[in-house]
């Protein structure tokens, strides 16, 4: 997997674009469950990017996607709820769903006055904490990733390992990750998406062909 995060800048205003390639072409299955459930995060938080929706909650929709489509995959071990309320998500989306862009590619604004981070494995990093609002230019880029840094502690915390599939994940480790990020501008109704780059496993597939 080629994991690419690049961008352009236009009139000074830059973009922030990330798409995951399998380098021959084909996904296997491994890569093609992973993908798909990144696919899957992105699209719905797309669906939710919209005025009135804050980003942590955009988030937190997507990250209990994963931990669902993890149990269902023999990921995980138990209740979705209990899963979430334990921060399992933070081992695989460790970063923020989103953030700012304008003059610069992680552009100011994100957190305004009063506003504070918050202390929660997964959220803390987020970039921004705002209710969307009509002509705000966000990205949305929801990812997966298996790093031992972070997994190889989990396996030997008795608090955690529990949820883990240890003999499964182990298996992941060399695997890397995925990304799909794209730029949006939120619009009085929902949101107008400015990329336009192939991102369904079938349209990489086909433009790699």
């Amino acid at each position: 997997m080629f994991l690419v995060d690049a961008g352009a800048e236009s009139n000074g205003y830059a973009s922030d674009i990330t798409r995951t390639y399998p380098v021959n072409g084909k996904f296997n299955s491994k890569q093609a469950f992973i993908y798909d459930v990144g696919y899957e995060m992105l699209q719905h938080s797309l669906s939710q990017s919209k005025p009135g929706v804050e980003m942590e909650e955009i988030q937190i929709q997507a990250a209990r996607i994963m931990i669902e489509r993890f149990v269902e995959g023999g990921f995980l071990f138990g209740n979705v709820d209990e899963l979430m309320n334990h921060d399992i998500f933070a081992l695989f989306f460790p970063h923020g769903i989103g953030h700012f862009l304008g003059l610069d590619t992680h552009d100011v604004g994100g957190y305004p006055k009063g506003v504070e981070r918050i202390d929660r494995p997964g959220l803390r990093y987020l970039r921004a904490r705002r209710l969307l609002e009509p002509g705000m230019v966000v990205t949305i880029e929801p990812g997966i990733y298996f790093i031992p840094a972070l997994l190889e502690p989990a396996f030997e915390n008795k608090e955690v390992a529990h949820f883990l599939n240890v003999t499964k994940l182990k298996e992941y480790l060399n695997f890397g990750g995925i990304r799909i990020e794209d730029n949006i501008v939120i619009t009085e109704n929902g949101h107008e998406n400015l990329t336009n780059v192939p991102k369904s496993r079938s349209d990489i597939e086909q433009f790699m062909r």
